[in-house]
């Protein structure tokens, strides 16, 4: 049996549809938008087969994300920045072809991501440009070479992303940190044994947050940093059982990478 290639493929369908989409006029002044659903799919159809070939020996496997989002109840407005934009015509129904076309893995409340995070297995392969999934551990492409991103640096990616937060997704980390902060080039950060060690110094930043702002009249909102680990988590194997969500926790004890 071929290990797999799960590919993040609503990344080709946001892309294909939106350059296969045309302004017409319906009647005097009213305007629409149509897409030339063919040319989408022989797009999207041509990034798949590239991969197929770049990667032979792993079956394609398509993730999709769900209508609904597990996130929203943790925080009403994650993602209500994009609101306001609508999908680009044909987005719809390039994702049915495909659902219809190729092997796909999809879940009730996750996002492709999560689908992807909760079914790649030891020797199966993550393609996605999306920089969140270097929170999963495992094989990746990335610029057409397979890399391994081992557990720690999986885990250190997702604590970085608890400080800084993710503006593209409308949630926010510490106030003051963000992706190019010094604390990050710190021995401290970049010895962490650990989780419980990235975990403390997440709390301590949050803390001295709070009391910036209880101590000075600057005027901020100090976000949960619980709340936005939650959010920043894309789920891994063993984090989803026959549709409930195993919540991410605060490490409560100091368990190195390197103790199996």
């Amino acid at each position: 049996m071929k290990n797999k290639a799960y590919i993040d493929v609503e990344l080709f369908t946001y892309r294909h549809a939106c350059a296969n989409e045309y302004e017409y006029e319906l009647y005097d002044g009213i305007w629409s938008y149509y897409c030339q659903i063919n040319d989408a799919k022989f797009g999207v159809d041509a990034e798949i087969q590239r991969l197929d070939k770049l990667l032979p020996d792993y079956e394609m496997v398509m993730a999709l994300g769900s209508s609904t989002n597990f996130r929203y109840s943790i925080e009403p407005s994650y993602k209500s920045n994009r609101r306001k934009y609508r999908r680009p015509a044909g987005y719809a129904k390039l994702r049915e072809w495909i659902s219809e076309t190729w092997p796909i893995v999809t879940f009730q409340n996750l996002e492709a991501d999560d689908a992807i995070g909760v079914s790649v297995r030891k020797n199966d392969v993550i393609v996605s440009g999306d920089k969140d999934l270097k929170t999963i551990p495992g094989l990746h492409l990335i610029d057409d070479n397979i890399v391994r991103v081992t557990e720690r640096e999986a885990d250190m990616h997702f604590y970085k992303q608890i400080l800084v937060g993710d503006r593209a997704d409308n949630f926010f980390g510490c106030p003051g940190i963000g992706d190019q902060n010094k604390l990050f080039k710190t021995e401290e950060w970049l010895n962490a044994k650990s989780t419980f060690d990235l975990w403390k110094i997440v709390k301590r930043e949050y803390d001295k947050a709070i009391s910036r702002m209880t101590h000075t009249e600057e005027e901020f909102i100090v976000p949960d940093p619980w709340a936005t680990g939650r959010l920043a988590r894309i789920l891994r194997e063993h984090e989803y059982f026959n549709g409930q969500i195993v919540y991410w926790q605060p490490p409560t004890f100091d368990m190195a990478w390197d103790a199996f």
